[in-house]
């Protein structure tokens, strides 16, 4: 691996995680000026379509792509677009912003553990340690539920499942080698079709959001699909699904800081704990020697 491209891919990743993280806050912004979970998703990916797409035009990419390809990357979209941010804001309904995210980012040693059990990737002793911090840290943020919700802490579990797929599927297909934004404009696209049948079906409002929700969810909208989104395909290219997925500990970390700073909003120290335990266990990973 190219080290230039290497460090290229190491900075798209990190500030992917950035802005990851204020998206985060941002979108809880938006459901506290009173949209539904499916509408704040529906609206944010369709917001970020027509930028992207003067992106696209702009940098001169093509979006011709073969039908292989377009029926992967709906799959990515309903994965990354879809299902993934649904159940992440869902789980801001029971527990913190900032838990929620210490939570979801278990993803980096579900990622180790899949590519093990599937792909046969080795196990050394360090993923092994980080898998163990991992577990110890869920289980004692589990232990606290008495004082959070245990159904947020199942949701923001399974958003973290739905993001590990989401990166090893671009990681394993040759989705990853399209442009990012040319990426993104399609599983934007793909994810839309299905969130605006879930918004009429569960009859959630997404014409009128209001100017409040609107800014925060256009905000949301440029952090997350625009740039966070379009950076990831780029960065797993040059670093691979590993490093990306470890150093997007940024995220709940900016998250946290912002959601107990600014927002007032409060932690139990059994969780506090717990999410303290899962970025060690991405830690040890990081310290791994690459490949």
């Amino acid at each position: 691996m190219n080290n230039k491209e290497y460090r290229k891919g190491i900075m798209l990743a990190t500030v992917a995680s950035l802005l990851y993280g204020f998206g985060g806050i941002t979108a809880k912004f938006c459901k506290s000026g009173g949209m539904e979970t499916f509408a704040v998703t529906f609206v944010r990916n369709f917001l970020a379509l027509p930028i992207l797409f003067a992106f696209i035009k702009y940098k001169g990419y093509s979006l011709k792509v073969t039908k292989k390809q377009l029926g992967l990357l709906c799959i990515a979209g309903v994965l990354v677009s879809c299902i993934t941010p649904v159940l992440l804001y869902s789980s801001y309904d029971y527990i913190s912003v900032g838990l929620t995210y210490c939570i979801h980012y278990v993803y980096p040693v579900l990622i180790a553990l899949a590519n093990y059990l599937i792909f046969k990737d080795k196990l050394s002793k360090r993923k092994l340690l980080a898998m163990t911090f991992a577990i110890i840290g869920i289980w004692v943020i589990l232990f606290s539920a008495s004082a959070l919700n245990m159904k947020g802490i199942i949701i923001a579990l399974f958003s973290s499942i739905g993001y590990a797929t989401y990166v090893i599927f671009i990681d394993k297909t040759g989705i990853r080698e399209l442009p990012g934004a040319v990426c993104c404009f399609y599983c934007a696209a793909a994810s839309d079709v299905a969130l605006l049948i879930m918004c009429l079906v569960k009859k959630q409002d997404f014409l009128h959001p209001g100017w409040g929700p609107f800014f925060w969810i256009l905000l949301t909208a440029l952090l997350v699909i625009c740039f966070g989104n379009a950076l990831i395909p780029e960065a797993v290219k040059r670093a691979g699904s590993a490093t990306v997925s470890i150093l997007g500990i940024l995220e709940p970390i900016t998250t946290t800081i912002i959601s107990v700073l600014f927002m007032k909003e409060a932690i139990t120290a059994r969780s506090f704990v717990g999410g303290i335990l899962v970025l060690i266990s991405a830690l040890i990973i990081l310290t791994e020697k690459n490949d």
